[in-house]
């Protein structure tokens, strides 16, 4: 547990969907906070300060899309929820418990809408679900069906006052209306013009009788005729009807909020440069502007008018309007089971999303600790909601196997002080793809100018941030860079020029591109001639012959009425015909020879189309980076090749498919049929062989470097790839392009933080500790010493520790077992592995004076052994009271020294030269001896009595020297 809690940080700001104001008298507010299913809210002076409502487990997203609170008592509220959500949902204790209130309402997921209770009886309250309406006249104890709905309704008003009149428009402009409560539906006049005009809000006037206003719209088609988004109002009961506001434009839903006492109206408009309309006199004449976009008005004093999802408020009726200063006191998120799957001897640095259910983008401090996992580390213990929250998962010394932890989160900022989040590593054995690539600086990297220099080499040079990266038929590399606007290209021969751009954020007009500044670029690609094309706002363009011009603008009519506009341009690459891909509005789209474009494919609902590349057997792939996919696209048939739609580091060595990606930026492919993937959340880039076999090539959690190194031992931010004619890759990198060449032979790789406490797997030894190191072609041969003394070489290779040859156990490509020598000094030490003419790198790692760690199996059991020589197992428990023998590594110095290499003696035995202890389940254990096991080369074993502790699964924890080891499971008999 963490010893204090994360400060409360900075005030957060409410953003607020829906407002309910008590009819009874006091500073109680309720609101929802969320447009698509939020979280309920309570006030409880005035809406200075906010408070998150838990109607389901606290931190998770609720769900609620409204609220309402009964006439009688502020504390009695009522939440809507879907029906496979329990549908509504009643507090009599200002939101501190609920109980399910539908029993009536239908089965189903449907969403609980129209939820509005009476004024003038405390009981009686309305909803509707799918096209049915429903009234409980005890509370919500229990609902009837008052009726279905006139065909095809779109919104719905419901009268809170005796004799409850209720309005809805279908479909096309129809008018119903209800006199009694709903129980019959009858027209009223329509409202014009019909079509495709459909209602957003109808609100019946809460003070004036007869009076009720419609706000309807035409959605999304190719062209709309005026009024556009429309506000009506009839004052006979729906006999007529007649226009008092309108937008213009298709696409626009207003809501009108009526004064109850005044004739004032306000709308929040959704138009650019009017949010805001005010009208004195019931709709006859509005005064508009940019001033707030209005959310409520308090009906108890109607003066008070709520804005900008709470965070405006105006004291006179609209007429002027302030920063409100109400903050909310958001919640910690309950996730779910982070789930990872690493490779023996890899690590991963993991971001979790931390985000308030509330809302997304809310910064709060917490504090995160871990529990129960020695493989689990945070790079920081403090962290902000709103982000990502670093952790690191190491497969270093673990067997093959399934392993859990907890992630656990803590703040004073938030309702809910404390979280606790399940973490499950599942551990598989060591892949590579067989082959191999080296990583070397092709332009810009560390130490890299500050200033952007032309006719320059490239390499060393500034390159900003480089992206989309490119290439034409004489090898020239082309690439834009968002952070210098600039589009330039690296030639043949290495130099660097700028071909478009000043650094000047503006729109570049048709015509000669030298000297002209540039906006941003949604994509870009050149073709075999170096024609460079460009998607932006302004629609598609090309630099051809130090000129630009616009190809298609973003109001061109594609597929003409079927899709309306092309809109801003996004992604874009060239096939092997020269034809330009791009994406807009409706989809992929191609430029014929005609100039005009035709539209290939239209993604399915749900697939984003980011990152367009053209394979050489004419494959068109792109990634989805919100939904952490590859896809291709081949004869118009669409395959998601890899990734799950979970953010996540797996899969090395099965099906891509079943692999998780975490934001992938690009993709492309190489003659052989490999694809290769900017896996950009993950630090790495990604290779599907042609049998659907993912691997990681290059990235992981090395430190950077500018000289050629193994790719997989050098950290990388991948956000381009392309893949040049040889095989060798291209990558826009953090401020440099680095080239990933394919290596004739094996490289002997040690990643950073492989060496091991061959037990516990922390990233720490003791001298004479067993340790493991993990890499990529460590050993020639796999081998296994045959007796004690240890070797200090096995398959072919040696291990030097500050330059000493270590006693090897085991040798294999991926893995070598072996012990540090007692004459290891404590502090920073180097490890390198040398054979056959080749050698590592040397890698750092810590020795400590001791460095405990038990060993251990399976699903983080201790290698422990009960006193009839069998292994303490779930199955097969030791009883209280009984001797048990746990085995370790890493006490450090002993009384009796045994040469390094050499098996212990039995006598004398040999103890720690420092003092320990042991623990099981946290209680103190009789230690009859501690030491190194007799017959074995730097094992120890520490024969225990097992404390009076309850039955079940406890951790057993040696302490040597102070430092306290992992802490895995034996367990003991009832």
């Amino acid at each position: 547990m963490a010893a204090c809690l994360a400060g409360p940080g900075r005030a957060q700001t409410p953003s607020l969907t829906q407002v309910v104001f008590p009819a009874t008298p006091g500073s109680v507010l309720y609101a929802v906070q969320g447009a698509a299913g939020g979280a309920p809210l309570r006030s409880d002076d005035g809406g200075r300060t906010w408070r998150a409502l838990y109607v389901f487990e606290p931190g998770a997203g609720q769900g609620i899309w409204s609220l309402a609170v009964s006439p009688a008592s502020a504390e009695t509220i009522y939440a809507a929820a879907t029906m496979d959500r329990g549908g509504v949902w009643r507090s009599t204790d200002s939101g501190a418990t609920w109980t399910q209130a539908s029993s009536g309402l239908p089965a189903g997921s449907a969403r609980v809408e129209s939820l509005t209770a009476a004024l003038d009886a405390p009981d009686l309250l309305f909803a509707r679900v799918g096209g049915n309406l429903y009234r409980t006249t005890d509370g919500g104890r229990n609902w009837t069906l008052r009726g279905a709905l006139p065909g095809n309704a779109t919104a719905l008003g419901i009268g809170a006052r005796a004799p409850y009149p209720m309005f809805t428009m279908a479909i096309g402009g129809a008018m119903f209306r209800s006199l009694d409560a709903g129980a019959s539906w009858e027209p009223a006049a329509a409202i014009g013009p019909g079509g495709q005009r459909e209602a957003s809000t109808v609100v019946i006037d809460p003070s004036r009788a007869n009076t009720v206003y419609v706000s309807s719209t035409v959605p999304r088609v190719a062209t709309c005729a005026a009024p556009g988004g429309t506000v009506h109002i009839t004052r006979d009961n729906g006999a007529t009807w007649s226009v008092i506001w309108s937008s213009g434009l298709c696409n626009v839903t207003a809501t009108v909020i009526a004064d109850p006492t005044r004739p004032i109206l306000h709308i929040r408009s959704g138009v650019v440069g009017r949010f805001y309309c005010r009208s004195t006199d019931l709709g006859g004449a509005f005064d508009c502007s940019d001033r707030a976009s209005v959310l409520a008005v308090d009906p108890r004093n109607p003066d008070i008018v709520l804005a900008n999802g709470g965070q405006r408020i105006s004291r006179d009726a609209g007429l002027t309007f302030e920063a409100s200063g109400w903050t909310v006191r958001p919640s910690l998120p309950a996730l779910g089971t982070l789930r990872h799957q690493v490779a023996q001897g890899s690590s991963i640095t993991q971001g979790v999303p931390v985000r308030t259910p509330e809302q997304v983008n809310y910064s709060v401090p917490f504090r995160a600790t871990v529990e129960g996992a020695a493989w689990l580390t945070l790079p920081n213990a403090e962290g902000q909601t709103g982000r990502d929250f670093p952790v690191r998962i190491s497969a270093g010394g673990l067997t093959a196997g399934v392993y859990t932890g907890r992630l656990r989160l803590d703040s004073m900022a938030t309702t809910n002080p404390s979280v606790t989040i399940a973490v499950e590593l599942t551990v598989t054995a060591s892949v590579s793809s067989g082959v191999r690539f080296m990583r070397s600086i092709f332009a810009g990297g560390p130490g890299a100018g500050s200033q952007v220099v032309d006719n320059v080499p490239a390499v060393g040079a500034r390159v900003g941030s480089p992206d989309f990266l490119s290439r034409d038929a004489a090898g020239n590399i082309y690439f834009y860079s968002i952070v210098d606007r600039r589009i330039r290209r690296i030639d043949a021969a290495g130099r660097l020029t700028t071909i478009l751009g000043t650094g000047e954020n503006a729109d570049t007009p048709d015509g000669p591109v030298a000297g002209m500044p540039m906006s941003f670029a949604n994509g870009m690609a050149a073709d075999a001639q170096g024609r460079v094309y460009l998607g932006q706002i302004a629609g598609l363009r090309v630099i051809e012959n130090g000129n630009i011009r616009t190809v298609l603008a973003r109001d061109t009519r594609i597929g003409g009425n079927q899709f309306s506009t092309l809109g801003s341009v996004g992604s874009v690459a060239v096939d092997g015909e020269g034809r330009a891909l791009f994406t807009g509005v409706p989809g992929l789209l191609r430029l014929r020879a005609t100039g005009l474009p035709d539209v290939p494919f239209v993604p399915p609902q749900g697939v984003r189309i980011a990152s367009l590349s053209v394979a050489p057997d004419g494959s068109i792939y792109f990634v989805d980076s919100l939904t952490h996919r590859a896809y291709r696209l081949r004869n118009g048939t669409l395959t998601s090749i890899a990734g799950t739609g979970t953010a996540g580091y797996n899969g090395d060595g099965r099906a891509a498919d079943t692999a998780q990606l975490n934001r992938p930026e690009d993709v492309d492919a190489d003659a052989d049929g490999n694809v290769y993937i900017a896996d950009s959340g993950n630090r790495r880039v990604r290779m599907i062989a042609p049998d659907g076999t993912i691997f990681t090539i290059a990235g992981g959690d090395g430190a950077r470097s500018v000289e050629s190194a193994d790719a997989t031992a050098v950290s990388i931010s991948p956000r381009s790839i392309v893949v040049e004619p040889n095989g060798n890759l291209l990558v826009a990198d953090t401020l440099a392009i680095v080239r990933l060449t394919r290596s004739a032979a094996p490289v002997r790789e040690i990643r950073s933080g492989a060496m091991r406490n061959a037990a516990s797997g922390a990233e720490e030894l003791a001298p004479g500790a067993l340790f493991s190191l993990f890499g990529a072609n460590l050993a020639d041969t796999q081998e296994t010493a045959a007796a004690a003394p240890w070797p200090e070489s096995l398959g072919g290779v040696s291990v030097l520790i500050n330059g000493r040859a270590a006693p090897l156990f085991f040798a294999s490509a991926g893995q070598i077992n072996g012990q540090a020598p007692f004459e290891t000094a404590p502090g920073t030490a180097t490890v390198e592995v040398r054979g056959g003419g080749s050698a590592t790198s040397a890698v750092d790692f810590q020795v400590a004076e001791t460095a405990p760690g038990v060993l251990q199996f399976g699903a983080n059991r201790a290698v422990a052994v009960n006193p009839d020589g069998t292994v303490n197992t779930a199955q097969n428990p030791v009883a209280a009271g009984a001797p048990l023998v746990v085995y370790f590594t890493g006490q450090g110095a002993v009384d009796n020294a045994v040469p390094t290499g050499a098996a212990a003696g039995g006598d004398p035995l040999s103890r720690p030269v420092a003092a320990y202890s042991a623990t099981i389940g946290g209680q103190p254990a009789q230690v009859l001896f501690l030491g190194l096991a007799p017959g074995f080369v730097g094992l120890g074993q520490a024969n225990l009595i097992v404390p009076a502790v309850p039955a079940g699964d406890h951790a057993v924890v040696l302490t040597v020297g102070g430092r306290a080891s992992n802490g895995p499971s034996v367990t003991v008999a009832p």
